[in-house]
Parts: structure tokens; C-alpha cells; sequence
């Protein structure tokens, strides 16, 4: 059953691609780093990081503070909001080098997060040509990633962790393959809940880790 959620805000200016303060990094096809969390097994497969980082409070509040009025958080480290916070966007362009498609076989694209936010959250990626910004095929999508828990004061007590991958069919990778970037959306919502205000701490986060794996055909 699809969760809930109001729909409020919704934040889609590629200008702010250049203010975030994310610490989202990005990289190319062609190249290749380590990833401790992940484990393979079987045929010999690659796996190339598309996107991983963290988005903290401070990103948050830049976006839920419209007048950035310097407020500091609680003697405790909290910033608090009426419900009145409801869909944020957050986007970023990663580089991609879509040709590699047409070398591997059984693609898959992973993800996994850990969410400390009282916020759900949907990933969103669209490959794209970045010259023109034409979209390549349908985005993939990994929904619904649950909001951190909270206690009936609305404040964080354990984070969610999410696990998902999306395999890629024929017509997919013919798509793809085209592509020279990856337009990632972050959408981050409120769900329902009966408390009246909402809390976000200052260690609050919601981490995430992209890749894509596949069958080296040689």
C-alpha cells in the first residue's frame, strides 16, 4: 500500500544544483572505487558508484527557512517546525557514461540509504543528455523510503535503513546507453503524524549510497 504523504513544497530549481551543501559526489562510469557495502558473489561482476552522501540539518534548514533568519537550534540541538513543511526536491547532476551499457550484461541499479529524518523520501534518476537536457526513457524510481521513527513529540529515535535495486531490461539499456548524465531528484516529504511539530536535531541525516553492477561481457 502506497504511504501517505501531504503533498507541500515543491523546490525544482537547477540553480540551487550550485548551493548545495550536500556533499553528494558524483563520478563517471569509467571510473571505479571501493564500496565497502558491497559484497559480490558468483560471475565476476563490476559495480560503479553513481552518487553517495549525506544531506544534514544544515542543508534542510537552508530550504525550510524561506527568510534565512539565523535561528540557533535548542539548548538540546533541535530545530522545530509547525507541519508545514511538505515536499522538497533536492537535485543533482552526476556524470555518466552511458556506452558502458553495450558491455555489461544483467544490469542492475542499487541503493541504499539510511535515513535519520522525520521525512519519507523517493529517488529519483533520469538519464539524460546534459548538453540538451533530453530525457532518455523512463526514470527509475525507488519509493517509498520510510521516514526515520519518532516519539509522539515528533522527535527522532531510530533511523530507517533501505536496501533496493531496479534490474534494467533490453530497451532500458538501448536507452540509456545514450546518455551522458544522470539527473538525480531526492524528494523528501512529511508523513502523516499526530504530533503538532515537527524536530529535526543537528546530528540528524539521511545518507545514501548509487551504484550500478553488471556482467563484464568481453
Amino acid at each position: 500500500m502506497e504511504k501517505s504523504k501531504r503533498p507541500i513544497l515543491r523546490i525544482r530549481n537547477t540553480i540551487s544544483l550550485i548551493i548545495l551543501a550536500i556533499t553528494i559526489a558524483s563520478c563517471g562510469l569509467s571510473e571505479f572505487r571501493d564500496i565497502d557495502t558491497i559484497k559480490l558473489k558468483g560471475q565476476p561482476r563490476i559495480a560503479t558508484p553513481l552518487a553517495y552522501g549525506t544531506i544534514d540539518v544544515t542543508t534542510l534548514f537552508y530550504y525550510l527557512n524561506p527568510y534565512k533568519v539565523d535561528l540557533p537550534p535548542d539548548d538540546n540541538g533541535y530545530y522545530s517546525f509547525g507541519q508545514i513543511v511538505a515536499e522538497l526536491a533536492i537535485p543533482d547532476t552526476l556524470a555518466f557514461n552511458g556506452q558502458m551499457l553495450q558491455k555489461i550484461s544483467e544490469v542492475a541499479i542499487h541503493i541504499e540509504t539510511s535515513n535519520g529524518l522525520p521525512l519519507g523520501a523517493n529517488v529519483e534518476l533520469n538519464f539524460i543528455d546534459t548538453t540538451n537536457f533530453k530525457v532518455y526513457g523512463k526514470p527509475v524510481l525507488f519509493s517509498v523510503i520510510d521516514p526515520a521513527i519518532v516519539n509522539i513529540k515528533g522527535k527522532v529515535t531510530t533511523p530507517t535503513y533501505y536496501k533496493g535495486n531496479v534490474a534494467l531490461n533490453r530497451n532500458q539499456l538501448a536507452e540509456y546507453s545514450q546518455a551522458n548524465g544522470i539527473l538525480m531528484n531526492i524528494l523528501l516529504y512529511l508523513p502523516e503524524s499526530e504530533a503538532e511539530t515537527i524536530y529535526f536535531n543537528i546530528h540528524d541525516t539521511f545518507s545514501l549510497n548509487v551504484w550500478i553492477e553488471g556482467i563484464p561481457e568481453f
